[in-house]
């Protein structure tokens, strides 16, 4: 339990819990339709570039196609092993067992993690690097297409590469960002309003100056 929600009452305890769970929630069915939506564009993706490899007349649309759906096989597999923390609303929070005092203590402490994880997911559509990643795996594609295949090919699917893949980023749900705002508002002396903690701890030669981030 961090250090900043060891002297709150349970009367406070109570009201962020309640804020936490009702915001948490909030933001559940939209993050879960963002997140279930684009891995089955994704599997949609993956099938029908298999079949159309497969079934292909000619080399230049196999190349077309065995590009494509590698494309979707990448980003499939990214939206599997690193879904979306939102879509899990407050589970994450009600799934802390107990009922005592110091079991509500972590269950607001879980639900304060949540929260700020949710933000940093939503903040990460700003993400420079986000971005390229995804224009550098088209133009890679497009560059296998150019070589080994046609160059209309090339241009038409790095585009709408790039394009499918700035949709998804941009469509990404980004109401924990002002959740996070409101709970900072709301409740300034918590582990969410600031990123790095410190504290003294007394040793058997002295004194500890110990941060927590």
């Amino acid at each position: 339990v961090p250090l900043s929600l060891e002297g709150l009452s349970q009367a406070e305890v109570d009201a962020r819990l309640g804020f936490l769970e009702e915001r948490l929630d909030a933001g559940r069915n939209t993050a879960r339709a963002w997140q279930y939506g684009w891995t089955g564009v994704y599997a949609v993706g993956t099938a029908m570039g298999v079949v159309q490899s497969v079934t292909a007349d000619n080399g230049d649309e196999r190349v077309n196609q065995i590009v494509g759906t590698v494309k979707s096989v990448a980003a499939l597999a990214d939206m599997l092993t690193n879904p979306l923390p939102a879509r899990l609303g407050a589970e994450p929070l009600r799934a802390v067992p107990g009922t005592t005092p110091r079991d509500r203590l972590l269950r607001l402490a879980v639900g304060e993690r949540t929260l700020i994880e949710n933000a940093a997911s939503a903040e990460s559509r700003f993400s420079l690097r986000r971005h390229l990643e995804g224009v550098t795996a088209n133009l890679i594609g497009g560059a296998v297409i150019w070589t080994l295949g046609s160059s209309r090919d090339a241009v038409v699917s790095t585009l709408t590469g790039i394009a499918v893949g700035e949709a998804q980023i941009w469509s990404q749900p980004w109401r924990a960002t002002a959740d996070l705002d409101d709970y900072r508002e709301a409740f300034p002396t918590t582990i969410a309003s600031r990123g790095v903690q410190w504290e003294l701890r007394p040793t058997l030669n002295g004194i500890q100056l110990a941060f927590r981030y």
